[in-house]
């Protein structure tokens, strides 16, 4: 039996693509995130805009146990 309410929600899955020329380990962040259940999308080129943006959705997100 599925467990109605998931510690890790579909609702609350997101997607991280880092560009070719991204380098995380000197501090550059360049690609996509995306929120599987909507499919809202943002190009960052920093980290500091992919967290902003991704605790901006957090409270866009679908109540646990739902789907969009």
């Amino acid at each position: 039996m599925l467990d109605p309410l998931p510690t890790y929600p579909a609702a609350a899955a997101y997607v991280v693509q880092l560009h070719r020329e991204a380098r995380p380990e000197r501090g550059l962040w360049i690609g996509r995130i995306e929120h599987v259940a909507s499919g809202a999308s943002h190009e960052f080129r920093s980290r500091r805009s992919l967290v902003a943006w991704l605790i901006a959705q957090s409270g866009n997100a679908c109540p646990p146990g739902s789907q969009p």
